[in-house]
């Protein structure tokens, strides 16, 4: 049997590596193909076979933003109980992992355009977590520098990528744009990186600006059978950073606030009705339908969604227990939205 990260964990002040959850090696080269059936026009059909080889490569990449996103959301808990130095101690683990990743610069090279589309949104992860478990941690500047970097690295190439004229036209605007976007923007915050943040900002609004008028994403509509799918993707983001964008001064809540609240109603709406979706993609969905057949990660922007104060109010919408954490936003967002300022 698997051990969990917290039987793993040995709760000792300060944390040694030996202490932290062990985590993957570092990912330097990266390579994926694509999960689409060639021939897939509408990027819906799955090749089975390549889907399995995507997923076999990322895996050490999402093992370790869910480590960091477990020992993050622990911390974050630990310190609400006022346990400053277990959650210290777990912080720290997580600035090791980081710093381990950081000193290989890991993910620098990345091959081909499915790798450089994949990896921003874990790399908001990471920036995520460092921005969470940094005021918990031991103070250690050389490490946070080290970390800062790295993260800054990442996040300068991919806004040259996503920004590049030859770049997929499609997915330089879509769902893979607000993740990045998302990620650009998390790193921005952490290194008070106004082009950053600037950059982030300009990205959602262009998205939301090009929204239709029910609040779908036409880019996710011309996705097929994917394309609910592809809307709650996109909506992800779009929610969180918009959360974030205002704790930074950004109006974008304000200007925009009609058409994010066509966007959260009309996908929810539409996972209740898929056929909405159905008319604007013009195929049924994959997706089965129903309120109930909502992961946990697929509901986690609702506490960022709340601490807006838009319609609809979200507070009950998920079932009762149900843990609203997703790896890529920091882990469990109730712990980083509720009383706090992520």
């Amino acid at each position: 049997m698997r051990l969990s990260l917290l039987a793993r964990f040995r709760r000792s002040a300060p944390a040694t590596d030996a202490d932290c959850a062990e985590i993957p090696q570092p990912v330097v080269s990266i390579a994926i193909p694509s999960r689409y059936a060639a021939g897939s026009t509408t990027r819906s059909t799955i090749d089975e076979t390549a889907n399995a080889e995507v997923n076999a490569a990322l895996q050490p990449v999402d093992e370790f933003v869910r480590i960091l996103a477990t020992q993050t959301s622990q911390a974050l808990r630990l310190s609400r109980l006022q346990e400053v130095d277990k959650a210290r101690a777990l912080a720290d683990c997580v600035l090791s992992g980081l710093g381990r990743w950081a000193k290989a610069d890991a993910l620098s090279r990345l091959q081909g355009t499915n790798a450089k589309l994949a990896i921003p949104s874990r790399m908001g992860g990471a920036a995520f977590a460092y921005g969470l478990a940094v005021p918990l941690s031991t103070p250690d500047s050389g490490q946070r520098k080290l970390i800062t970097d790295w993260l800054t690295r990442r996040a300068t190439e991919t806004m040259t990528f996503f920004d590049d004229p030859t770049t997929m036209p499609r997915s330089a605007r879509n769902n893979l744009r607000m993740w990045a976007a998302l990620s650009v923007l998390r790193t921005g915050i952490e290194v008070r990186d106004a082009a950053m943040i600037d950059w982030a900002d300009r990205s959602f609004r262009v998205a939301l600006c090009h929204a239709n008028p029910d609040g779908s994403l036409p880019l996710e509509m011309q996705r097929g059978q994917m394309a609910l799918h592809y809307q709650l993707h996109a909506m992800i983001p779009m929610v969180v950073g918009a959360a974030l964008l205002r704790r930074e001064g950004s109006g974008l809540h304000h200007s925009c606030a009609t058409e994010l609240c066509r966007l959260v109603g009309f996908t929810l709406a539409a996972v209740e009705t898929p056929d909405l979706v159905a008319a604007h993609a013009g195929v049924a969905q994959k997706r089965k339908a129903g309120k109930a057949t909502f992961a946990p990660h697929e509901l986690a922007w609702i506490p960022a969604w709340q601490s807006l104060s838009l319609a609809p109010d979200l507070g009950g919408y998920a079932p009762p227990g149900m843990v609203l954490a997703h790896s890529k936003l920091g882990g469990n967002q109730t712990e980083i939205w509720e009383g706090r300022d992520p």
